[in-house]
This record gives C-alpha cells, sequence and structure tokens, in this order.
C-alpha cells in the first residue's frame, strides 16, 4: 500500500466576534451585584486600571441620538432618581446560585453551561423551561463547541444539589421530594410523605385526608403526620431570595413621567450609575510603558489592552441595556402608566428584530436587570407579553388575562372558590380563550393557591 500526501485548499465562512463584543456579552448577563465584583476583581490584578465609585445618575441614552418620538431619555435636574436607592445586602436567587456554580469546580464549559440553566430558574426556584428549550438556547451561545443534553443534565443534576434544597427542580413535587429525601431520609413517615407527593399530590390539596387513608388503607392518624411533614417543606424553594416587593433590589434604570410636559406618553429613562465603579487607566503605569524593559513591557501592553477592553465592553453594556429598555418603554407605555391592564403584546424576538440584535442579546439584557417604575420594581423581561385571543378585540397581553383571573379570585365566594375551570369559563363567556391549565398556569406563577387550598385556608382562619 502506497502512502501519499497532497496539499488542498479548504475556503470556509466562519463568524468571529471581536474580544470587544466578546467581553460585552459576558458582561451583560452579569446582575448589578455581579457586575460590580466582577470590575473590582479585574482590577485587582491589573495596575493600569484605576477605580472610582460613582455616586451619580448618568445619562443612560446620551449616546443614542433620536429616540423615538413619544420618548425622552435624559437626566433632569428637577427629579431625583436617587430617592428609588435601597438596600442591596440581599442577594437574587440566580446570584446566590452563580456564586455556589462559580465554587463548584466547574470547566469553563460548564461554567457557561451552568450559568445558562440558571437563567431558566424562575424566581420561585423551579426549572421552567425543558433540557432540549436549555440547548437550543445554549448552543446560540457557543461557536464551536456543540452542547449535547447529557452535558446540560449533568450540570442541571450539580445545581439541584446547591442550596436551597430542591432548586432545580422542574415541577413543585420533585421539589418537595428532593427536601423531604435530603432533610427527612431517616423520618419514619418518609416513604408514606413522598408517595404522596408523588401519586396524591391533587388530593392532598382537596383537603379530605379522611377519604385518601382508605384508598390507601392507612390510618387517618397516620395519614396526617405525614402530611405534617409535607406541609413543613417549601414548594417554592427559591422564595425569599430577591423578593421584589421587599426592600433589596437596587435598580439599574429609573423610569419616570417627564415633569416638563403635560403629555404623559414622554418618559425619562435614566441609568443608575451609583456605586459602580468607573473604570479608567492609571497614568503613570501607562507613561512607564515605553520606558520599560522587553518583558516589562509585554505586561504592561497586556494590562493596557485588558483595561481597554473591559471600558469598551462595559461602555457598549451600558448603550446596549438603555437602548433597549428605551424600546421597552416606548412600546409598553401603556403599562406605565396605567398598570397591566395596559400591556401589549410584545414578545423578544419582536424587540430583536425592531433593534437588529439576536434574540439572545435581548435576552442576556434584560435578564436580571431592574428598573424602578411608576409601577414600582420590575425585572425588564417582565415588559414582554404573549398574546391570548379575544373573540372581538384581537390579540390580549397575557397580563392583561393575568389581571382579570386576579380580579375573579379576589372577589369570589371565599367559602366556594372558583375552580380553574370554572374561571377559564367565564373568560370564556367573555371573549377570552384560554384553556384550563393556562389558567393553572397563569394562577401558580401568580402565587395564588388552588381553590381547594383557598377553601381550606378560609375554613382555618375562620
Amino acid at each position: 500500500m502506497s502512502v501519499s500526501s497532497k496539499l488542498q485548499l479548504k475556503v470556509t465562512q466562519k463568524l468571529q466576534l471581536a474580544p470587544q463584543i466578546r467581553h460585552a456579552m459576558g458582561l451583560m448577563q452579569l446582575t448589578r451585584l455581579e457586575l460590580i465584583g466582577h470590575i473590582k476583581q479585574v482590577a485587582e490584578g491589573n495596575p493600569l486600571i484605576d477605580l472610582d465609585i460613582l455616586d451619580s445618575v448618568d445619562d443612560g441614552a446620551s449616546t443614542w441620538g433620536e429616540t423615538p418620538s413619544n420618548f425622552e431619555a435624559r437626566a433632569v435636574s428637577d427629579i431625583d432618581p436617587m430617592q428609588w436607592v435601597v438596600d442591596n445586602s440581599h442577594q437574587s436567587l440566580a446570584e446566590h446560585l452563580r456564586w455556589q456554580a462559580s465554587q463548584s469546580g466547574f470547566s469553563a464549559i460548564e461554567q457557561q453551561l451552568a450559568w445558562g440553566i440558571i437563567d431558566h430558574i424562575d424566581d420561585r426556584g423551579l426549572l421552567i423551561a425543558s433540557i432540549e428549550e436549555i440547548s437550543e438556547s445554549l448552543n446560540q451561545s457557543f461557536e464551536d463547541h456543540r452542547i449535547d443534553l447529557g452535558q446540560i443534565k449533568q450540570v442541571l443534576e450539580k445545581i439541584q444539589r446547591f442550596d436551597p434544597i430542591g432548586v432545580g427542580a422542574a415541577t413543585i413535587q420533585d421539589a418537595l421530594s428532593a427536601q423531604l429525601l435530603t432533610w427527612h431520609q431517616n423520618d419514619s413517615r418518609c416513604g408514606l410523605a413522598n408517595h404522596l407527593i408523588q401519586n396524591h399530590f391533587e388530593s392532598l390539596g382537596h383537603g379530605n385526608l379522611a377519604k385518601l387513608a382508605d384508598l390507601l388503607d392507612v390510618s387517618p392518624k397516620r395519614l396526617k403526620s405525614a402530611f405534617d411533614l409535607i406541609h413543613s417543606l417549601n414548594p417554592h424553594p427559591g422564595a425569599g431570595f430577591g423578593d421584589l416587593h421587599s426592600n433589596h433590589v437596587v435598580p439599574d434604570l429609573y423610569i419616570h413621567p417627564a415633569s416638563d410636559t403635560k403629555n404623559q406618553a414622554n418618559w425619562h429613562v435614566t441609568f443608575n450609575n451609583a456605586h459602580i465603579p468607573a473604570v479608567r487607566l492609571n497614568d503613570t503605569y501607562d507613561r512607564l510603558i515605553n520606558k520599560a524593559n522587553r518583558m516589562d513591557r509585554h505586561y504592561l501592553n497586556t494590562k493596557r489592552n485588558e483595561a481597554n477592553n473591559l471600558i469598551e465592553a462595559l461602555a457598549l453594556r451600558h448603550q446596549t441595556l438603555v437602548r433597549t429598555a428605551t424600546a421597552l418603554v416606548n412600546r409598553q407605555s401603556g403599562f406605565l402608566k396605567d398598570g397591566p391592564r395596559a400591556m401589549h403584546t410584545l414578545t423578544q424576538t419582536e424587540l430583536a428584530r425592531e433593534l437588529d440584535v439576536h434574540v439572545s442579546t435581548i435576552s442576556r439584557t434584560c435578564n436580571g436587570k431592574y428598573a424602578q417604575t411608576p409601577q414600582g420594581m420590575i425585572e425588564l423581561k417582565s415588559l414582554f407579553c404573549n398574546k391570548i385571543m379575544h373573540e372581538t378585540k384581537g390579540a390580549l397581553a397575557n397580563a392583561v388575562v393575568k389581571a382579570q383571573i386576579r380580579d375573579l379570585i379576589d372577589e369570589e365566594d371565599k367559602q366556594s372558590p372558583l375552580s380553574d375551570q370554572a374561571i377559564a369559563t367565564h373568560l370564556d363567556s367573555i371573549g377570552v380563550k384560554i384553556a384550563r391549565r393556562t389558567v393553572t398556569k397563569y394562577r401558580e406563577k401568580m402565587g395564588i393557591s388552588s381553590s381547594a387550598q383557598r377553601r381550606n385556608m378560609h375554613n382555618w382562619t375562620h
């Protein structure tokens, strides 16, 4: 057999991102506290970086030129957005999980996978996307490495062992089982309690324990004891982290009505620079570069490039955040004025198309970024709404339907609360086409108990 070699020329097309763009994309997914920590960490290892702590609100949109005609984004002297700054000592759940991921010995790729998975864990601590959906989202972020489902599952399994116990579970039942098997594995009630969680969870919510005891052929006393054990667990393991209704979140942006016009469609968006270190080059070291020997010059040039990349990436992060917020405010000005009932349908894909960016950029920009608004503190991603069809009004934002569901529950007979099917039927009668399971999903996202649980709670409190 003869062995031969030959030279072949192969032409391929490949997208290469500039280092500044890559850096900015990494910074964009950081929360405010994570960004501050990252800047300080880089500065500690770079003698060419000096930090100045800013205590003022920046002119957020000054670099973007023209804005929509019904929108203004500038700092104004007669409005003090800093009045809204509150204590930030309490971590959000995502920050708490990312910190644990950074301490878990993950490889570089696993670390990125972990952060991507954490982005799909909601404030309750539950996973809100399938493995396949997470894979599709993550593969958009990797250019040279194709992520398979097995890699994601392995990282997810590690995250599910993080604190708080039960985080990353796909369902409330799985979260409760994780807590049960971690904290009460040696409890004699554990087996029965876990069986109840996995196989009779809905029946538990109805509170008819005697009937359930007969079905399982156990004594009512034993069943009640197992039920009490389940009742001690937390169905929402993420509860208590970064509660938006508490004074623990510092806003990235302030959105407030313009005071110099009677037209309430005009809004100011200002960027909160307070306590975010401003990065600048150290002049002394910078002047020494040309006088240094070859080895020191190489080191200092590397550090100068690192500093410049950080400065440019921070500027791009700032601009992207303000530009995205500007577009969101323009599309959801009704919500800012009148609340959830005035929300318009809007998806991340639609906004990405409007701004001519990738949808993953919108996702990174809006996740974990908060704004103080006339409607309170909100996460930017909450301004996106899927649509539900109305017979005569066309597409309705799902936030509008959620508000209607809450109104129906607030006004219901507490001794005979409305079931999810009854709510769906009522909404259908007024032209809103919605399935019972969708009502259940919205109700749970709003933290509202089932009709059986609401009835039991009413009976217990009366």
